[in-house]
Order: structure tokens, then sequence, then C-alpha cells
């Protein structure tokens, strides 16, 4: 005869003693001025990274203001940051379409070149 087994539950208590102040802190400790000018032209991979930080920053100062809508749209620290997100966001779709076009062009004069040398030989 199979055991029987019985099921205790087990009371899981967990508590952070942590408060989002993490990114917010030192990402907006560096001027605007400053900011634009070490990312003025950064590769893309630099300018992902920095997205993430503002967009963690925005969700440490979301956190902050816990549902009160109000006074998170008020704040001159959220205004702050949208204007770097909106900077950065720009800067990486910039590039995201140089590089686009870029690969576009070597694809239109490959083509361009193979089609050409099809039409020599087709005429021989």
């Amino acid at each position: 005869m199979a055991k029987k087994r019985v099921k205790k539950s087990i009371d899981k208590i967990t508590k952070f003693a942590w408060t989002p102040k993490g990114a917010i802190n030192w990402v907006l400790n560096e001027t605007f001025d400053k900011f634009v000018f070490r990312l003025k032209y950064a590769p893309i991979a630099v300018l992902l990274e920095e997205h993430g930080y503002l967009r963690e920053a925005q969700g440490c100062l979301i956190e902050q203001h816990k549902g009160e809508t109000k006074n998170y749209y008020d704040n001159p620290k959220r205004k702050d940051l949208q204007i770097r997100i909106e900077f950065v966001e720009e800067k990486i779709m910039a590039k995201y379409y140089g590089l686009q076009d870029a690969i576009e062009r070597m694809d239109y004069y490959d083509s361009l070149e193979a089609r050409t040398k099809q039409e020599k030989t087709e005429e021989k």
C-alpha cells in the first residue's frame, strides 16, 4: 500500500529593504550638454546601453511616485529624462536607418553588376 503524502504549507515572507534610486542618481548628475557631447557620435551598441540606463532611471522615478500621476508628470527629473530618452532614440533610429540604407545601396550595386555581366554573356 502506498504511503499517503501530507502537504505542508510553506510560509513565504519576502521583504526587501530596497528603494528605487539606483540609476536616477547618477544618470541625471551629468549635464545635458555633456550627455549630448558624449553620445553624439556613439556607436549603436553604446546608444542601446544608454537607452537601457535611461529607462531604468525612468522606472525608478515612476516607482518613487507610486501612482501619483500628477506629481510624476510635473517632476522636472521626468522631463529631463524624457528629453534624454528622445535624444537617444533619435540617434538609434538614425544609425539604424543609415546602416539599412548603406546595405540597400550595396545590394543595389551588386545586383546591377550581376545583371550587367549576365547581359554581356547573353549577347555573346
